[in-house]
């Protein structure tokens, strides 16, 4: 677990236990409001926008112990959507500026989460679907991995339409990469249908797909 990570659920299992998370399914809207801050405690969210032709752009995903707040954006359309189950933490503005230690701890986050979005920007830049799915299976391996005698098992468990939200693409066209990647033995899903990663794939963002093929 990174140790950010960890600092800060440890904190906010000390000052706020007891106090309900809000859960949300798969495609649910996260609403947000001005005077509150929501830290994802499980899953992974995607924050999207509207471009002028009406076409919905994903900006990124935040993952465990990142916040995501409307005064975070200046964007006038700005919406959060589960990508997976999540479970969040709603806190008042005011109780984080109350708590110096807080403070810190989410500064960190916000960090992590800004090199989230350049990772994210780059991956949404490639124009091949197998370039982005490679990269997003590294960097869900490097994020969200845990090594086994397996391979890296992605703790988050995400589903064919899920992973081809994120990347901008179908649930067909993912179901067929995978299973290019599953040949090439990069990846495997394990018998608690989680996706496993291979070191070879999770250590470099633009392995040559063509060759898989």
């Amino acid at each position: 677990m990174n140790t950010n990570v960890g600092s800060l659920k440890l904190i906010l299992e000390k000052l706020y236990e007891g106090r309900p998370l809000c859960s949300y399914t798969p495609g649910k809207r996260i609403p947000l409001f001005l005077d509150e801050v929501c830290i994802i405690y499980r899953g992974i969210i995607r924050t999207q926008t509207l471009q002028p032709g009406g076409e919905e752009s994903i900006l990124g995903l935040v993952g465990p112990m990142m916040p995501v707040a409307r005064k975070l954006t200046l964007l006038s359309f700005y919406e959060v959507y589960a990508l997976t189950h999540v479970d969040l933490l709603r806190l008042k503005w005011e109780e984080i500026e109350n708590s110096e230690v807080l403070t810190r701890e989410l500064n960190r986050s916000l960090i992590k989460r800004l090199h989230h979005t350049e990772v994210m920007l780059a991956l949404l830049s490639k124009r091949q679907t197998s370039e982005r799915l490679i990269g997003f299976m590294a960097f869900l391996a490097q994020e969200y991995g845990k090594n086994t005698s397996q391979g890296i098992r992605i703790e988050v468990q995400m589903t064919h339409q899920q992973i081809a939200d994120a990347i901008c693409t179908t649930r067909v066209t993912i179901t067929r990469l995978l299973g290019v990647l599953r040949k090439a033995s990069l990846i495997r899903i394990g018998h608690d249908r989680h996706i496993y990663v291979m070191d070879e794939l999770a250590s470099n963002y633009d392995l040559d797909f063509s060759k898989m093929v």
